[in-house]
C-alpha cells in the first residue's frame, strides 16, 4: 500500500514548475474542509499538465477506461475547485469539462508566472526523453515558395495575435479556390516559426490517410525511435503528449480533399474519419501547440468549437483590396491602369489572387498591356478560372446547387429572413436555410447585415452554365422541361428567346 501510494505521488510532479501547488493545495483544502489525498493531489496535477481522464487513468492506472477517474473528479476535485472559485470570485462557477479546470486557475492566478516552463526536460509519459530539444527542427515538405506576397497584412496580424499571443490550438484558414490559403499558411509559419521548436507543413491535395500523417508527425517529433500506437485513437493522444511537452506548429495544406462531395453534412470520405478525431481532440484538449489547416470548406466539427475568444479560431479569406490588386498588376508588369480599372478587375474577378493573375496574363499576351480592352469584352471566366469554379461548384449536393442557382438568377432576393418563403422547391424551410449556411461554409456565398452576398465570378460561371445546357437542349431537340421548374422558370423565357434567334440565324 505504500508503494502504490508513492508511485501515486510521483505521477506528473511537471506541475509543481508550472503551477503554485502548495498554495492550490491549501485552498482547495479549506473549501474540502480537509486536506486533499495523495490520490486527488496526482488527479489535479494531471488535469495541471493537460492529460484528459482518460489519459490519466491509463498512466496511473495502467487502463484505457476512465470512470474511476471521472468519479473521484466529478464528486470530489470538481466540487471542491468550484466552491473555492465561488467563493473568491462572488459569482457561481461551474464545471462542465474536464478542460477548463486548467483555464480557471490560470485566471484564478495559480499560474506560476516566474517560473520558467522547461517543457523540453518533461519527460512524455512511459517514455524518457534523453534527448533536449535546442534547436528548432524544421520540415516544409511541399511548401510553396512565399517570397513573393500580396497584401494581407492584417489577416497576417490577427493570425499572428492568435498563434503567439493568444496560444490558440486550432487555426482554419477558409476560402474559396485560388484566394491565397496556401501562400498565407506558408507566411504566417514563417512569420512565427522562431516561437517554436517544431515546424511541419504537409499537404492532403493527394489525401493521404491520417494513418499515414499521424505516423510521420510521430516520427517527426520524436527524439528517438519510438513504436507508434496501432490505432489512430491511442496514435493521437500519442501525438498530445508531444503538443503538452514542445511548442509544436503543425501545419495541414488542402483539407477538402479528405471531405465528401455532395454531402450536407460535410462528412469525411470513407476511411478518412480520424482526421474528424484529430481535429476534435486537437482543439478540445489543452497542449501548448498549434494545428493551422487551409481548406476551401469548413469541417463540421470547427462550427462548434470555434469562436472569437475559444483556443479554436476561423479565418474566413476574402478577396484582395484594389490596392493590394494594383501591387499584383505592377509585379507582373502592368503599369498605365487607372484606379477605376483596377476596381474593375476586383470587382469582376472577386478580389481573388489566383484570378487577377491570369488575367493580367491575358492583358499582357492579347490587349498590350490595356486593361480597357478586356474591360470591354464584359465579364470573361477564362479557362483556368472556370476549372477552379466548376472544382467547387462540383462538391455540391443537389439541393444546394438549386439554392445557388436561384439566389444567381433572383439576385434582388437576398434577404435571409424572406428567401425560405421565396424559393419555389420542394424542400421544407429548414432544408433550405441549412443549403444556405452550407453554401456559406463552402465558401461560394457570404453574407453581410443579414443579406447573401454572391462572388460576382461565381455568378457570371453559373450563368454561362446554364445558358449552355440549356441552348444545347434546344439544339438537340431534346426535353426541357426540366428547366422549367422551380430555380430558373424566370430564366427560362429569356433564354429560350435567345436561342430561338441564334438558330434563325
Amino acid at each position: 500500500m505504500h508503494s502504490k501510494t508513492k508511485l501515486v505521488e510521483s505521477q506528473f510532479t511537471a506541475a509543481e514548475e508550472l503551477w503554485n501547488l502548495e498554495k492550490l493545495y491549501i485552498d482547495l483544502a479549506k473549501a474540502k474542509e480537509k486536506s486533499l489525498t495523495a490520490v486527488e493531489k496526482s488527479l489535479l496535477r494531471g488535469l495541471l499538465c493537460g492529460y484528459s481522464p482518460a489519459e490519466i487513468a491509463r498512466i496511473i492506472y495502467q487502463n484505457r477506461s476512465s470512470s474511476t477517474v471521472r468519479v473521484y473528479l466529478s464528486n470530489g476535485l470538481y466540487k471542491y475547485i468550484e466552491e473555492m472559485l465561488s467563493f473568491q470570485t462572488g459569482d457561481f462557477v461551474k464545471i462542465q469539462n474536464w478542460s477548463r479546470v486548467v483555464q480557471l486557475l490560470e485566471k484564478a492566478g495559480y499560474r506560476n508566472l516566474t517560473a520558467k516552463a522547461n517543457y523540453e526536460s518533461t519527460p512524455l509519459p512511459n517514455q524518457h526523453l534523453e534527448t533536449v530539444v535546442t534547436t528548432p527542427k524544421q520540415d516544409w515538405g511541399e511548401a510553396i515558395d512565399a517570397k513573393i506576397f500580396y497584401g494581407r497584412n492584417q489577416e497576417l496580424r490577427s493570425l499572428q495575435q492568435w498563434i503567439v499571443a493568444d496560444q490558440c490550438r486550432v487555426v482554419a484558414l477558409l476560402g474559396m479556390g485560388g484566394v491565397g490559403k496556401t501562400a498565407l499558411s506558408v507566411k504566417i509559419a514563417e512569420q512565427v516559426q522562431e516561437h517554436f521548436q517544431y515546424v511541419i507543413w504537409r499537404s492532403l491535395i493527394h489525401a493521404p490517410c491520417i494513418e499515414d500523417i499521424l505516423e510521420q508527425l510521430l516520427q517527426f517529433f520524436a527524439t528517438e525511435s519510438i513504436h507508434s500506437a496501432k490505432d489512430t485513437h491511442d496514435k493521437i493522444s500519442q501525438l498530445l503528449q508531444y503538443l503538452r511537452t514542445f511548442r509544436c506548429l503543425i501545419v495541414l495544406d488542402g483539407f477538402e480533399a479528405i471531405l465528401d462531395t455532395g454531402d450536407r453534412s460535410f462528412k469525411y470520405i470513407e476511411g478518412y474519419q480520424g482526421y474528424a478525431e484529430l481535429i476534435r481532440r486537437l482543439g478540445e484538449s489543452p497542449h501548448q501547440s498549434c494545428l493551422v489547416f487551409t481548406s476551401r470548406e469548413q469541417p463540421s466539427e470547427i462550427a462548434a468549437i470555434q469562436g472569437t475568444a475559444l483556443p479554436v479560431r476561423v479565418l474566413k479569406l476574402t478577396g484582395l483590396s484594389i490596392t493590394e490588386v494594383a501591387s499584383i498588376l505592377k509585379v507582373k508588369g502592368l503599369v498605365n491602369f487607372s484606379e477605376e480599372e483596377c476596381h474593375f478587375l476586383v470587382d469582376c474577378y472577386s478580389g481573388n489572387p489566383l484570378f487577377i493573375k491570369i488575367a493580367a496574363t491575358v492583358i499582357q499576351d492579347v490587349f498590350a498591356n490595356n486593361i480597357a480592352k478586356l474591360r470591354a469584352q464584359g465579364n470573361i471566366l477564362f479557362s483556368e478560372m472556370r476549372e477552379v469554379i466548376a472544382q467547387q461548384l462540383s462538391r455540391l449536393s443537389v439541393l444546394e446547387e438549386q439554392v445557388l442557382y436561384w439566389l444567381t438568377l433572383n439576385p434582388q432576393s437576398n434577404l435571409v429572413s424572406n428567401l425560405q418563403r421565396e424559393i419555389p422547391l420542394d424542400a421544407s424551410n429548414l432544408e433550405i436555410l441549412e443549403a444556405i449556411v452550407f453554401l456559406q461554409r463552402r465558401n461560394i456565398i457570404d453574407s453581410h447585415l443579414s443579406q447573401l452576398v454572391q462572388k460576382k465570378c461565381f455568378a457570371a460561371y453559373i450563368t454561362e452554365y446554364l445558358s449552355d445546357r440549356i441552348y444545347q437542349s434546344l439544339r438537340n431537340h431534346q426535353d426541357i422541361s426540366i428547366f422549367r421548374k422551380g430555380v430558373i422558370q424566370n430564366y427560362l423565357s429569356t433564354v429560350v428567346s435567345l436561342s430561338n434567334k441564334t438558330e434563325v440565324v
